[in-house]
């Protein structure tokens, strides 16, 4: 069944502490990294909790010219005061102190220092694992060379004597 989504009121309201408001959000907050939740939070009230006729509404927010954006804003009955920071000014405001700050409010792995210290400890162990690899291949290649292998008691395999206490 086709859904009017402009006439909203008349769907019923989903609770606001569900999982799916709570994914609802979430998802306008990754796509819309510009605003701040709060004002996320003040739109889907007004479209009682409904994800796609938020999506839209904000996106018109954004891509009007500024004038049309008070009688937006009127025609949806959300004061003036909930959804400043849905104004598109205070975005574009926002994201250039941002980028001067360098600070971006977007998801980035890069950014964890407990991730960080993770890999560079994994990577550590990985070279530590590799050089002793590298240096068992040195010993057991010297060893041959020199004739100094030995057959081993429990693997019956030809070992440099360094080797011969790991089988045991």
């Amino acid at each position: 069944p086709e859904v009017d989504y402009k006439n909203v009121q008349e769907l019923p309201e989903h609770p606001a502490h569900s999982p799916y408001v709570k994914e609802a959000t979430e998802l306008l907050l990754y796509e819309f990294k510009m605003l701040q939740k709060t004002g996320i939070v003040a739109a889907m009230r007004r479209f009682r909790n409904r994800y796609y006729p938020t999506k839209v509404f904000i996106r018109q927010l954004l891509e009007g010219d500024e004038t049309g954006l008070d009688a937006r804003l009127q025609q949806h009955k959300i004061r003036k005061m909930k959804v400043d920071r849905i104004d598109k000014r205070s975005f574009i405001q926002k994201a250039i102190q941002d980028k001067e700050l360098k600070r971006e409010h977007s998801f980035s792995l890069q950014e964890d220092e407990k991730l960080q210290k993770e890999k560079d400890l994994k990577l550590e162990e990985e070279r530590k694992e590799q050089d002793r690899k590298l240096a068992e291949e040195k010993l057991i290649e010297e060893a041959t060379k020199a004739g100094a292998l030995l057959e081993c008691g429990v693997c019956y395999g030809e070992v440099p004597i360094e080797f011969m206490v790991q089988c045991a």
